[in-house]
């Protein structure tokens, strides 16, 4: 709850004042309160407000997050919360899931429309995807920085190294990557984006303790939001409407449903199979090293410390391929017929 009101509610009151104050500062007094009950002119200062609210609000999250972090962890936090490089392996292969994940969450996004009120059902004045419409109005370098980077950083270091630190801590993997994905929800707000953020979340978390760097969910965070703020743009290059697969995933076909569940099925259990593990340099050799509880935490600078990650092996590998090339093959056929 702090969280929230710190990082969503105070720019939701300083920035639409600041922007109002800023309009009627040359208003004759006469005319202002008059000024102040025209919806249509309140509506304009809305919408004007909404790309500096939404930068104010990303600078808060990482800003939050950060001294939340300092504050409970401690001074090595980057050791503690593994702020650290993977392998080259481990980034193809979170860079392999992209596609998969975009278009299990966007088909996330449209069952959870089905089935669940949105905020205007709600009672909120809300509509998220005439916000996704009018972020693509936005120069798109700022909206890939406040959409994509600001979340990606913010979003990751609260989610997935504060929540995510405790809750698995305390409760282990399993209970405590439901009880972060569930949290990673409800910061959305939207009951629809909320859904397809939890069980985006779950994958990124899964990310985050097989690679053992919360580079990695920042990457693939960052993916997903660019590619809906940027997916118009790419249309305009590709000549293919990308965009739909923000805007209309009920249109994709089944089949490449199918072939993104199987590609990151796949991707998953190569992680899994290089996963990152820690020795240390002990009286007989090389020991295996686990942190206190359960945690991506690295051990002490002053550890002499050995980071395994091994090849995926043939037989995962050879998934991937297939799990590639099957959804290449599938988005190749679906844009013919589109």
């Amino acid at each position: 709850m702090g969280f929230l009101f710190v990082t969503q509610i105070v720019p939701g009151i300083i920035v639409p004042l600041f922007m109002i104050g800023l309009d009627l500062r040359d208003t004759p007094r006469e005319l202002i309160r008059a000024k102040l009950k025209d919806q249509a002119w309140m509506q304009e200062m809305l919408d004007k407000s909404m790309l500096p609210l939404f930068f104010l609000a990303e600078v808060m999250v990482i800003a939050f997050s950060l001294v939340a972090i300092r504050f409970v962890v401690g001074r090595d936090w980057k050791r503690r919360l593994a702020l650290r490089r993977p392998s080259w392996s481990q980034l193809i292969l979170v860079l392999l899931s992209f596609p998969a994940v975009t278009v299990l969450g966007n088909g996330a996004y449209w069952l959870a429309k089905h089935f669940l009120p949105g905020l205007q059902e709600l009672g909120f004045n809300m509509d998220m995807e005439k916000f996704v419409t009018v972020v693509r109005t936005w120069p798109w370098w700022f909206g890939v920085t406040v959409i994509g980077l600001g979340p990606g950083i913010g979003e990751e270091l609260w989610c997935r190294g504060f929540l995510g630190r405790g809750f698995v801590g305390r409760y282990g993997v399993i209970p405590g990557i439901l009880l972060t994905s569930f949290f990673f929800g409800v910061i959305h707000v939207d009951p629809h984006q909320g859904t397809m953020a939890m069980l985006l979340g779950i994958f990124l978390h899964y990310v985050y303790l097989t690679t053992r760097s919360l580079w990695m969910p920042m990457l693939l965070h960052f993916m997903v939001n660019s590619f809906s703020v940027a997916a118009d743009k790419i249309s305009e290059i590709s000549n293919i409407r990308m965009e739909a697969v923000d805007t209309d995933p009920e249109k994709i076909p089944w089949i490449i449903y199918i072939a993104s569940a199987f590609l990151l099925a796949a991707v998953a259990w190569a992680l899994y199979r290089s996963r990152t593990r820690l020795g240390v340099l002990g009286e007989e050799g090389i020991e295996p090293w686990r942190p206190d509880f359960p945690s991506v935490e690295y051990p002490p600078a002053s550890s002499f410390v050995v980071a395994s990650r091994p090849w995926p092996g043939w037989l995962a590998s050879s998934l991937v391929l297939a799990g590639v090339c099957g959804f290449a093959g599938c988005f190749y056929l679906a844009a013919l017929q589109s």
